[in-house]
């Protein structure tokens, strides 16, 4: 988990680094995006093992941050519902980073179980910085936008 999170601070320091001065499309804010999703969907899918170390309440509390609907039972998609706003998905991101280290400092008191093991064994699969991007290149190939849309649609279109 350690090398996990280093590697998406990594990736996080990256897109802060980038100059959008004159960039038309966005890119740090849509890389931004993609980020966070991919954490989101850890966070979800991983839910049952990393809420037996990390109150639930902080999970929630980014399922609040992110707008989903309280008990819907399975990973929420966010297409096209993800927020723009620069602040807000840095204030997500970090409370998902958060959840992630207080695992980290905890997981001794994980019990194991089949689901526990195929967390850390993707953990492990998702240490180095290049899989990581990879991932969230083939993200921007399968749900090419995330963000809300800027303006809402005409609707005498």
């Amino acid at each position: 988990m350690e090398n996990f999170l280093k590697s998406v601070m990594i990736i996080n320091d990256e897109i802060a680094i980038f100059d959008p001065t004159g960039d038309i499309l966005q890119t740090q804010k849509i890389n931004k995006q993609y980020l966070v999703y991919y954490l989101y969907r850890i966070l979800c899918k991983y839910q049952k093992v990393i809420g037996n170390i990390v109150s639930m309440e902080k999970i929630y509390n980014v399922y609040r941050l992110l707008n989903i609907p309280e008990g819907v039972p399975n990973c929420y998609s966010l297409r096209n519902r993800l927020t723009n706003d620069t602040k807000e998905l840095e204030l997500i991101y970090l409370s998902i980073l958060d959840i992630f280290s207080k695992f980290e400092e905890d997981k001794d008191y994980l019990v194991e179980t089949k689901y526990s093991t195929d967390f850390l064994n993707f953990l492990q699969d998702k240490e180095n910085v290049s899989t990581i991007k990879q991932d969230l290149l083939n993200l921007s190939k399968i749900i090419p936008s995330l963000g809300e849309p800027e303006t809402p649609p005409n609707k005498f279109e």
